[in-house]
C-alpha cells in the first residue's frame, strides 16, 4: 500500500514538473510562432472568425498526429470511392487542424482543381471542382499564410495552366465563366487607343472609400446609398446585379434589346435610380465603392497591387486569366521578397509570370457577347494584343539579369549560357515579330528584330538572323512546320486583321494573300490536332465571320481605328454570302453609329440579298 502511494506520490511530482516545464517554454514557443510567421492572425479575430478552427487546434492535443493520420487516408479511399463531397468534408478538417502547414492547402486545392475535376463529365461540375481549389488557396489558405509563395505560386498555377492553357477539354468553360464573373464586376474596359484609360478605370477603384461610413460623408453619396435603401437594395453584390441589367451602361450592361422592362413598383424604382442623368456622379461613386468591396471582399484582391501591375505592365483585361496568374504570382514574389526565398519556388513563379505575360500577347484583347441562356458564361473571343510584347521583353531581360548575377553583384552578359530563359526569349521574339509582321505592324516587328540580331549570342543559331526582315519571315514559316495553338491563332488573327484591313482599303491582292495564309494556319494546326478534339479550332469559316462582326462593331478591341465610312467600304466589298452571315450579327448596332453620325444606314450598309 505504502509502495503504490509513493509511486503515485512520485508520478504527480513528474506531472507537476512536466507542467512547470511546458508553462516555461510555452512563451519562447509562442514568441517563435510569431517570429517564423505561424501565427499570422490574432488570437481575438482568429476566434472571432474561425472558432472551430481554434478549437480543433486545442481539442485533439496529443491525438492530432493519429487522428490526422487516419483522416488523409480516409479522405483518399472516399476521393478513389468517387465520393468526391465526403471527402470534401474531411479534408476541410485537415486543413483545419493545420492551417499554418502550408502544404497542406496546396495539396488539397490541386487535387480538386486537377484531379477531381477531370473525373467528373459536365461543365457546371468542372468548373466547380476548380473554382473550388481557388477559393481554398485564396480564401482559407492565405488568409492563415498570407506570405507564402508555395500558394501564391499554386494559385497562379491554376489561373494560367488549368484555366488559361489547352491541357483541359473544357478549358472554355472556365475561361468563359471566369470572364463572366470579371465582367460583372469590373465591366470591360473603357474603349480608347490609349492603355492609360483602362489604367484610369481602375484607379477609380482604388481611390473609392474604404467603408460605407467614408462612402457616407460625401453627402451625395449618402442620398443615393440612402435611395437604395428605400428600394431594400445593399451597396453591395445585389447594386452591381441591378447596376448591370438597368443602366444601359455599354461596358458593363447586356444589349438592350435583351433586357426586359421592369414590371414591379419595386424594380421600375431601381431602375430608374440607375438610369437618373441627376444622379449619375453619386452612382458612379457607390459603383466605385461596389467594386472596390466585392474586389477586396469576395474575391481578395487588392486594388492598388491592380493598378501597379497595369502601370507596370500595361491595360491588363482582368476578365482574362491569365491577367489573374501574374497577378498571383507577382503578389507572391512581392510578399516573400526578402524573407528566404526559395530558389526552384521563387523560379517556377517567375516562370508564371513570363507564361502569362506571353499569353496576353496572344489572348489580351478580350471581347465579351452576352449570352442570354446563360449569363453567367458569355461568349468570348480572345484576339491578340501586341501592347505587351514590350513589357514580356522587359521582364524576359529582368529575369536574366538576376539568374546569371555573379558573386560580384555585377550582372553578367544577357547572352550567357547560365541564362536558362535565353532561348526562351528569343523564340518568344521570334514568334511576336512573326505576329505583328502578319498583323501590319512592320515597324514594330522591325524594332524586335533589330532586337535579337544585337545579342552576339545568335551567331550560333545559323544564318536565319542575319537575313533581312522579309527573308527572316519566310524562313521562318518555312522551318516552324505547324506552330503552337496560341501561336497558330495569334498568327491567323494577324492575318485576317490585315487582310480585311487590306480589302477596307481597296488592295485586293493582299487581301487575297493574307485570307490565304490565315486559312493555311488553320488547316495546318486542325489537321494536326485531328485526334485531340479540346484542341480542334472551330471551322474558318466560323472564326472569319466573328472576326468580322467584332472588326465592324468594335475595332478597338482589335486595337483598330476603323472609321466608319471605312466599315462601310469594307462590308460593302465583302461577297453576298459573307453579307448574308454577318447582317444579322452588326445591323443593330452599326444602325445605332449611322444615326449618332447622320448617316443613312441603309445606304451605307444594304440589306444583303435573301437567300434563295
Amino acid at each position: 500500500m505504502l509502495r503504490e502511494r509513493l509511486i503515485q506520490l512520485v508520478m504527480l511530482l513528474v506531472a507537476g514538473a512536466a507542467l512547470t516545464g511546458a508553462a516555461m517554454i510555452s512563451r519562447p514557443i509562442k514568441s517563435q510562432r510569431v517570429e517564423l510567421k505561424l501565427l499570422t492572425v490574432t488570437s481575438d479575430e482568429s476566434i472571432a472568425k474561425n472558432p472551430r478552427t481554434v478549437l480543433l487546434q486545442v481539442a485533439p492535443g496529443g491525438l492530432r498526429a493519429p487522428m490526422l493520420s487516419y483522416l488523409w487516408m480516409r479522405s483518399q479511399q472516399l476521393k478513389e470511392d468517387g465520393k468526391f463531397f465526403d471527402a470534401q468534408q474531411l479534408r476541410d478538417l485537415i486543413c483545419d487542424l493545420s492551417p499554418h502547414f502550408p502544404g497542406v492547402w496546396a495539396f488539397h486545392a490541386w487535387d480538386m482543381a486537377w484531379n477531381i475535376s477531370v473525373a467528373t463529365h459536365t461543365p457546371e461540375e468542372r468548373w466547380m471542382w476548380v473554382s473550388n481549389g481557388i477559393r481554398l488557396l485564396r480564401d482559407r489558405g492565405l488568409y492563415y499564410n498570407p506570405d507564402n509563395l508555395v500558394l501564391h505560386k499554386e494559385l497562379a498555377w491554376i489561373f494560367f495552366s488549368k484555366m488559361g492553357q489547352r491541357t483541359d477539354d473544357m478549358h472554355m468553360t472556365y475561361k468563359r465563366r471566369w470572364a463572366g464573373e470579371m465582367h460583372r464586376v469590373l465591366g470591360a474596359p473603357p474603349f480608347s487607343d490609349s492603355p492609360d484609360t483602362a489604367v484610369e478605370a481602375i484607379r477609380l477603384i482604388v481611390n473609392a472609400p474604404y467603408t460605407l461610413a467614408k462612402l457616407n460623408a460625401d453627402a451625395a453619396s449618402a442620398d443615393f446609398v440612402k435611395r437604395l435603401a428605400g428600394c431594400d437594395v445593399k451597396p453591395d453584390d445585389e447594386f452591381l446585379n441591378y447596376y448591370n441589367l438597368y443602366s444601359g451602361a455599354p461596358l458593363a450592361s447586356p444589349p438592350k434589346w435583351l433586357v426586359k422592362e421592369p414590371t414591379d413598383d419595386k424594380d421600375k424604382k431601381i431602375a430608374n435610380l440607375m438610369q437618373a442623368e441627376e444622379l449619375s456622379d453619386a452612382r458612379a461613386k457607390v459603383l466605385a465603392f461596389v467594386r472596390r468591396k466585392v474586389l477586396v471582399e469576395k474575391y481578395r484582391m487588392n486594388p492598388d497591387w491592380m493598378l501597379e501591375l497595369m502601370k507596370l505592365y500595361g491595360p491588363m483585361d482582368w476578365r482574362n486569366v491569365n491577367s489573374h496568374a501574374i497577378y498571383w504570382s507577382t503578389l507572391g514574389l512581392h510578399k516573400a521578397e526578402g524573407k528566404g526565398l526559395s530558389g526552384i519556388n521563387a523560379l517556377n513563379t517567375g516562370r508564371t509570370l513570363l507564361g502569362g505575360l506571353k499569353s496576353l500577347t496572344r489572348t489580351g484583347l478580350v471581347y465579351c457577347t452576352y449570352n442570354p441562356d446563360n449569363p453567367e458564361e458569355p461568349f468570348v473571343d480572345f484576339l491578340p494584343d501586341c501592347r505587351f510584347v514590350e513589357a514580356t521583353h522587359r521582364e524576359y531581360l529582368k529575369c536574366g539579369r538576376i539568374l546569371v548575377k555573379k558573386p560580384s553583384g555585377k550582372p553578367g552578359r544577357l547572352d550567357s549560357s547560365k541564362n536558362m530563359l535565353r532561348d526562351g526569349h528569343i523564340t518568344f521574339l521570334s514568334n511576336a515579330i512573326q505576329q505583328m509582321y502578319f498583323g501590319g505592324w512592320e515597324k514594330m516587328a522591325r524594332y524586335y528584330y533589330d532586337q535579337i540580331r544585337d545579342e552576339d549570342v545568335l551567331n550560333a543559331k545559323g544564318d536565319i538572323y542575319k537575313r533581312d526582315l522579309h527573308g527572316f519571315i519566310r524562313e521562318k514559316r518555312r522551318q516552324s512546320g505547324v506552330p503552337t495553338t496560341e501561336m497558330s491563332s495569334a498568327l491567323l488573327t494577324a492575318a485576317l486583321r490585315r487582310a480585311y484591313r487590306a480589302l477596307a482599303g481597296g488592295n485586293h491582292d493582299d487581301y487575297l494573300r493574307s485570307r490565304a495564309l490565315a486559312r493555311r494556319v488553320h488547316r495546318e494546326y486542325r489537321k494536326s490536332v485531328a485526334g485531340k478534339p479540346r484542341l480542334k479550332p472551330p471551322p474558318f469559316r466560323k472564326i472569319e465571320r466573328n472576326f468580322l462582326g467584332i472588326m465592324l462593331v468594335r475595332p478597338r478591341a482589335m486595337g483598330l481605328e476603323v472609321p466608319l465610312i471605312t466599315k462601310a467600304n469594307l462590308y460593302n466589298a465583302l461577297s453576298p454570302t459573307m453579307q448574308q452571315e454577318i447582317y444579322p450579327l452588326v445591323a443593330e448596332r452599326l444602325r445605332r453609329q449611322c444615326q449618332a453620325e447622320r448617316i443613312d444606314f441603309n445606304t451605307a450598309f444594304p440589306a444583303p440579298a435573301k437567300k434563295n
